[in-house]
């Protein structure tokens, strides 16, 4: 490691009683996460105990070096990264601290589909569903304010959480909850009384923009939720806290509410010929009240059925979208009948290309529900070098806007002349459109600015946000200034009054550079690779000298492998950054894309 780097860690060695990740081969995993950027960080800590968080947090304020909070890594706008110190809460801070009977205590590393696991016993569950739940981690779920699927029914992560027990900027630590806003003459006793008068002072001064500046689309995670966070009695500083992707506050402890797991379920697909046509439907759809209500397009359909026998006997030929809706509730002969009506209500209109599909059948239900996880890997595995990018995946806009903003998407892809595939949570008006692109190519990455400026111009005009569940991070912070306009500068002071020397995950959320998108984008080698000697024999490890290496005289080790028609480079890029690799489901053993 450089001389920075090893004082550094020299410095931290004695304070820190967890891991120390400061080599380059320690460091290289945590460059990247599931976007399309890379940051090589000063260095990693995997602290054990809350002091070490205290203590990390303490030095990088003390030495201006910033710190970026990371659970499982699986964000697809950057936010887990950073050129400074890395805190990753998924080694050490995985321990359920108690299960209550309507809430539970956890650490930020604790893995969702672990936590319901543990829950299931009881008949209960958290609400929210992202996807990758058996990697993600509820620290993460907390800085994006995740939300999934079955948010029409239960809302987002922000929606459940209670308290929150965090370290601010300086190292100071403190228990969150409902704050009421301090009389004129109270004298603030800390970091959190402090914060909160700035707050009270804030509300009060901006109430209007507040207001007027609100997206009228269910789903919003650009920015601060201080409107949702505050009431005339005080503020829900945890509501705060949550979707602020680690530029407020790193948190060390959650409680959060959970609910029932529903006694019936039901879905129902519905085949349309035009996307336009399924977009159209959502609105009827969700006067049956379903718990999801998910889009797909031809593409995913397509891939579906070759992925799975089931989907080829549920989607005809024919359809060039499905809606896939799941009903839930505790009666199942009433969960089944608004299944049937809402699917002969569609069925009406004329637009189907052959009869709705509805099972009560638990796993046809979540076998439906997953398949985006079904479909993930053969997207990233198709011929050719350009792969469904994440840039522009997290649009929302209100419901009844949802198929304009469909037809708005088809004219700006045609206008670039780019393949694209779109996967939506159509009940609440997000849309997950990916654009096929090679980011190792100039001429496509010119074209990431431009396409993202049009895609967000449109869904602002339609009423919509840039950021609906996941994160702003690298990829959309640029765009939030011209979303809120005079908000910008309320959410500025709401970061300024917990992070005054601006070190948690700075540039995040708050930022100036109006071209942050393409900065830091992930290196990709030369496709020209030099000519190796390879042994023969398959499947086994070979000493080789390179073919042209001049000054290198150490042999190296060569894993002779089989690549098929794709370049090891072209395999290895087909990494989406799902997190699968990091799961311990003993059914899943390796990477989806090396398997």
């Amino acid at each position: 490691m450089d001389e920075r780097r090893a004082r550094i860690h020299e410095d931290l060695r004695d304070a820190i009683e967890g891991e120390l990740l400061f080599e380059p081969l320690e460091r290289s995993a945590y460059s990247v996460d599931g976007s399309l950027y890379e940051i090589d960080p000063l260095g990693v800590i995997a602290p054990c105990c809350e002091q070490d968080v205290v203590n990390t947090v303490r030095y990088a304020s003390e030495n201006k070096i910033p710190v970026t909070a990371r659970g499982s890594g699986s964000g697809r706008a950057g936010g887990a990264l950073g050129a400074g110190l890395i805190v990753d809460f998924s080694r050490s801070f995985r321990r359920v601290i108690a299960i209550e009977p309507d809430r539970v205590v956890v650490q930020p590393g604790v893995v969702l589909d672990e936590l319901n696991a543990r829950l299931a016993p009881s008949g209960r569950r958290i609400g929210p569903d992202p996807s990758g739940s058996n990697v993600r981690t509820l620290g993460g779920m907390v800085a994006v304010d995740a939300a999934g699927p079955s948010s029409l029914r239960y809302g987002t992560t922000g929606d459940h959480v209670d308290r929150l027990r965090v370290v601010y900027s300086g190292g100071e630590t403190a228990d969150l909850g409902r704050t009421p806003w301090p009389a004129f003459d109270d004298e603030p006793k800390d970091f959190t009384g402090v914060a909160v008068r700035k707050l009270g002072a804030l509300v009060r001064r901006n109430l209007d923009v507040l207001v007027r500046k609100a997206p009228s689309c269910p789903r919003n995670r650009a920015g601060y939720a201080l409107a949702k966070a505050a009431s005339g009695m005080g503020i829900h500083l945890p509501r705060l806290i949550v979707g602020s992707e680690g530029t407020l506050a790193l948190v060390t402890e959650i409680t959060l509410r959970t609910v029932p797991i529903p006694r019936a379920h039901a879905s129902v697909l519905l085949p349309f010929a035009r996307i336009a046509d399924a977009a159209a439907a959502v609105s009827g759809c969700l006067e049956g009240s379903p718990a999801a209500c998910e889009l797909h397009d031809w593409r995913a359909i397509r891939l579906a059925r070759e992925v799975s026998p089931q989907f080829r006997e549920w989607i005809t030929d024919a359809a060039e979208s499905v809606l896939i809706l799941l009903f839930e509730g505790d009666d199942p002969d009433e969960v089944l009948a608004r299944a049937r009506k809402t699917a002969n209500h569609v069925a009406r209109s004329g637009h189907l290309v052959s009869d709705p599909v509805i099972t009560p059948r638990r796993a046809d239900c979540d076998r439906m529900l997953a398949l985006p996880r079904a479909i993930e890997p053969l997207l990233m595995r198709m011929k050719g070098r350009a792969r469904p990018i994440s840039f522009i995946d997290d649009i929302a806009v209100p419901p009844e806007h949802l198929a304009e903003m469909v037809q708005r998407l088809q004219n700006i892809m045609k206008v670039y002349d780019v393949s694209w595939t779109l996967g939506a949570h159509a009940g609440h008006g997000h849309l997950h459109p990916r654009p096929f692109l090679d980011t190792s190519e100039p001429s496509d990455v010119a074209k990431l600015e431009p396409i993202a400026t049009d895609v967000y111009s449109a869904a602002l005009e339609l009423g919509g946000t840039v950021s609906g569940e996941a994160a702003c991070g690298l990829a959309r912070t640029q765009f939030l200034r011209h979303q809120f306009g005079d908000l910008f500068p309320v959410f500025r002071e709401v970061k300024d009054a917990f992070d005054p020397e601006n070190i948690l995950n700075p540039g995040k959320v708050i930022g100036d550079d109006p071209h942050l998108m393409l900065k830091d984008l992930r290196r990709y080698p030369s496709k020209e690779v030099p000519p190796v000697q390879i042994a023969e024999g398959s499947g086994e490890m070979a000493v080789v000298e390179p073919a042209t290496a001049p000054g290198i005289s150490t042999a190296f080790l060569l894993p002779v492998l089989r690549w098929g028609e794709q370049s090891l480079i072209e395999t290895a890029s087909a990494c989406n950054g799902c997190g699968a690799c990091r799961t311990q489901e003993p059914d899943l053993r390796m990477c989806p894309t090396f398997r």
